[in-house]
């Protein structure tokens, strides 16, 4: 294990422009240092003063390192590094699309290895600005036609118009799931309280063909061990005001009864740092659902055509139910409840078409499984999983190939998946960790909208038993493989959940 050397500094910074096509800035660092300081900071504000009014056609963050250290953690620290520059310029508000990143480590020095100053300019992020030259339409149409594709793999969102004022509940899909939001739990950027009417945004990533172009991380860690998530569901929310994000109030919390896209034992439920992107337990969700009968720990959401009625007090939710159900909604193609808020009010009937576990239930039918009362303190991603640990894990540094033999160099997201979980794990492509005994599939997105695919038996026949460098032989996929459906499809991935 190297020493750490925790080097208190600043980043140097300097610049090159080639034929104002292309701009290069680096940002430098100190020994085995990721974290970008208060001065660096200020640099990368100039930065984007620099280029703002400017048509940016794509950004790049090339991460580097000295070769200090083993390879691997070269090639982890320059990812790192990376990261962290790419979080500013989300903060700056430019575009994941926009974003290119690549990590190096130790393979791509610009000096000696031997003397502090080359150790130290070999230590950097380069970031590479590539504008429009003439803004031509050739090139907008180009551009355009990249991003629409890889936009048919982003799992849509559903939104819906709501009064913050009042209690809400929302239909959130079309398997039962619904999201209990109180009246006044929202507020603004400056902390005020949000009266006007706000969008909520939902949508739901249930197999590992709708994870694969996320970038979401599915890992976990946890007393500083790594494990793996295989996923009963996951589900993002987000909530703006006139385009301007808001956010829960303290205490205050939304609550969602979620429809499982899998039963796996031992499932709990976690919540995405959108910063940091690490994951944090919050709630023991397992056995919840894992009882095949009816019982206080579940509820089962009513089939289509199903009802139960019920005489005397109704309770505050039997009452919300019967309001919900008894009103004639509009409907969409597929005759699920559109995007539509739906206000909680007090309604004096006696009917009911929620089956929470009352008696006399249709003993044949079945009805989806329901995790009944999530708790969800903030806008942001949740995960209903089950944890594993990486059986036989492998570290990957990869090169692509085309059927042609070329170099597929492109490369804007790979998606690890084992066909054995519920999950696709995403990594930068030049690097990625596998399980050497899995089912794995490797999908790679390019910047310039293509799909390239390698099959698990082609996967197994490279007989991958060790840490090392690979070239994988991909296909193209353009043809067969339009959006996540299709995907799901040709690898034989269940949508019925």
């Amino acid at each position: 294990m190297k020493n750490v050397f925790l080097i208190a500094g600043t980043l140097l910074f300097h610049t090159i422009i080639f034929c104002q096509k292309t701009e290069k800035k680096t940002l430098y660092f100190q020994t085995d240092q990721s974290d970008i300081t208060s001065t660096s900071q200020k640099t990368l504000e100039s930065f984007k003063k620099e280029v703002n009014g400017k048509k940016i056609k794509k950004i790049t963050l090339i991460g580097h390192t000295d070769f200090v250290g083993s390879d691997i953690y070269n090639l982890k620290l320059s990812q790192k590094r990376v990261t962290n520059v790419k979080n500013f310029l989300l903060d700056f508000g430019y575009s994941d699309q926009l974003i290119t990143t690549q990590f190096e480590g130790e393979n791509q020095p610009v000096a000696d290895n031997f003397s502090e100053m080359g150790k130290q300019k070999n230590r950097r992020v380069e970031i590479l600005v590539e504008y429009y030259e003439d803004q031509t339409s050739q090139l907008v149409n180009t551009q355009k036609i990249s991003i629409n594709h890889l936009l048919e793999f982003e799992q849509k969102f559903r939104s819906f118009h709501i009064n913050p004022l009042r209690d809400t509940v929302l239909f959130v899909d079309d398997k039962g799931s619904q999201l209990y939001i109180s009246k006044n739990s929202f507020q603004d950027v400056k902390g005020n309280d949000v009266n006007n009417w706000v969008d909520i945004e939902y949508r739901e990533y249930r197999n590992a063909a709708e994870m694969a172009y996320s970038k979401i991380p599915m890992t976990y860690r946890e007393n500083d061990e790594d494990f793996l998530f295989n996923s009963s569901g996951m589900f993002e929310i987000r909530g703006t005001l006139n385009n301007q994000s808001i956010s829960m109030k303290p205490n205050s919390k939304m609550v969602m009864d979620y429809a499982l896209a899998r039963k796996n034992q031992n499932t709990n439920f976690y919540q995405l740092n959108d910063k940091t992107q690490s994951w944090s337990k919050i709630q023991d969700i397992d056995k919840i659902y894992l009882n095949p009968t009816f019982g206080k720990n579940q509820i089962i959401q009513k089939g289509k055509g199903h009802k139960k009625r019920h005489k005397g007090k109704r309770t505050f939710w039997q009452k919300i139910v019967d309001f919900v159900f008894q009103r004639n909604f509009p409907k969409n193609d597929d005759g699920f409840i559109p995007d539509n808020a739906v206000n909680l009010q007090d309604n004096k009937t006696d009917n009911t078409l929620l089956l929470d576990g009352y008696a006399g239930a249709d003993a044949g039918h079945t009805y989806p499984d329901i995790v009944k009362g999530l708790n969800c303190s903030s806008f942001g991603v949740y995960n209903c999983d089950q944890i594993y640990r990486l059986g036989s894990p492998l570290q990957i540094q990869a090169t692509y190939k085309d059927e042609n033999g070329k170099v597929i160099g492109d490369g804007s997201v790979l998606s690890m998946i084992d066909l054995n979980y519920n999950g696709a794990f995403s990594f930068n492509p030049s690097y990625f960790v596998c399980n050497g005994k899995g089912k794995n599939v490797l999908v790679l997105f390019t910047n310039s909208g293509d799909l390239y695919l390698l099959e698990k038996e082609k996967f197994n026949e490279m007989n991958i038993t060790k840490d090392g460098n690979y070239t994988f032989a991909m296909t193209k996929m353009n043809d067969k493989i339009k959006n996540s459906d299709d995907l799901a499809s040709y690898l034989g991935i269940s949508t019925k959940n």
